[in-house]
């Protein structure tokens, strides 16, 4: 059953069938729906115009695409940033550009990597779990000679089923020179570490080379991608026809969010305390997996869908990545959540328990 609305989803959504509460979408921080976001973004506007469709390599220029990847990239503590209109644009533009660079890389995909980042043939094996998966790459690549360059991609989190990846391992890996490491930070930028993403989970001192790419649209809640490197990567990447071709991203948007930092800050903390209030009352019903400070929580009971949806609750529930696929159903929180929300939809799962037992 697809739910359709005029309006944007906050804690609720809007319906012709009336309000219903809302546990679902990717907007983790609740940025869309936020009206101080809002102003901010209006603001903006008047300073940069609705859109801007001219290319960053034209005569005329517009500073704030490197003041923002100046702030972002001191922000996460990684070298160099480089913005772009979407996480997709991001993604393809750094995988076409690694591929093209070393055209024999060794190509190895986790299960479940978004498709932002892939690019065929390569094959994505989501038969299989991510604790399997990297073990077999650990020991595929240290068995080799020395001969092979690799190049592995992973999403920092499995969204389907709430789980932040570890990258510890990646000091298992021998020759370590050989590796280049994309991670993909769309659905846990803005939201782990402080909203800084995956960055400062990230191993020190390793000989690999680790990139990073992430949708703003999803924790950030602006429409701009982002990719994290050294700043020898993101020259390349600026020189590129696929970057220079492209219009950039809402130069408003890009200044809205340098200036709503403090928005950011308290609506990190506030889902880091949704989460931990939902955790502390749910995780006795065995219902759901999920991972510590992430506001996402799989469940295989697809009946769950309808229960709530019967209660005016709607939440993740289709197939993905194939439309012909098994429906994921999921809970997902995000910081417009009130504590009343959490109380209607904990006492919801409650009355679900007792129906399953009976």
């Amino acid at each position: 059953m697809t739910i359709t609305s005029e309006y944007v989803a906050g804690r609720s959504i809007r319906t012709a069938e009336g309000e219903k509460l809302f546990f679902s979408g990717t907007s983790y921080l609740g940025i869309p729906a936020d009206t101080e976001m809002q102003d901010w973004v209006a603001q903006a506007m008047r300073r940069y115009g609705v859109s801007y469709g001219t290319s960053r390599t034209s005569n005329f220029r517009l500073a704030i695409f490197e003041q923002f990847e100046q702030f972002i990239a001191q922000k996460t503590g990684q070298e160099a940033a480089l913005s772009l209109s979407s996480g997709y644009l991001a993604g393809q533009l750094i995988i076409q550009h690694l591929l093209k660079q070393s055209p024999d890389l060794c190509v190895r995909y986790a299960p479940h990597t978004h498709p932002a980042v892939y690019f065929p043939p390569h094959d994505i094996p989501n038969e299989k779990d991510f604790e399997t998966w990297k073990k077999e790459i650990i020991a595929e690549i240290n068995a080799d000679s020395g001969k092979k360059t690799w190049l592995l991609v992973t999403d920092a989190v499995d969204t389907l089923y709430g789980e932040v990846h570890d990258f510890g391992w990646l000091s298992e890996i021998q020759k370590a020179e050989k590796v280049q490491i994309l991670i993909d930070d769309s659905h846990t930028f803005g939201v782990i570490n402080g909203g800084l993403g995956i960055s400062p989970a990230l191993p020190k001192g390793l000989a690999c080379q680790i990139v990073v790419m992430a949708s703003l649209a999803k924790g950030s809640g602006i429409p701009a991608g982002c990719i994290f490197g050294t700043q020898k990567l993101i020259t390349e990447l600026m020189e590129n026809p696929f970057f220079r071709g492209s219009s950039p991203a809402s130069p408003a948007h890009l200044y809205a969010y340098m200036q709503a930092q403090n928005l950011y800050e308290r609506k990190n903390q506030r889902l880091m305390q949704n989460i931990q209030y939902f955790i502390q009352k749910v995780q006795a019903f065995n219902l759901f997996k999920y991972t510590e400070n992430y506001p996402v929580f799989y469940t295989n009971k697809q009946t769950l869908y309808e229960f709530l949806l019967q209660k005016n609750m709607v939440i993740s529930h289709f197939a993905y990545p194939k439309s012909d696929g098994e429906k994921i159903t999921r809970i997902i929180l995000n910081s417009l959540h009130t504590q009343q929300d959490l109380d209607e939809l904990i006492k919801a799962l409650e009355s679900f328990v007792l129906h399953e037992k009976n």
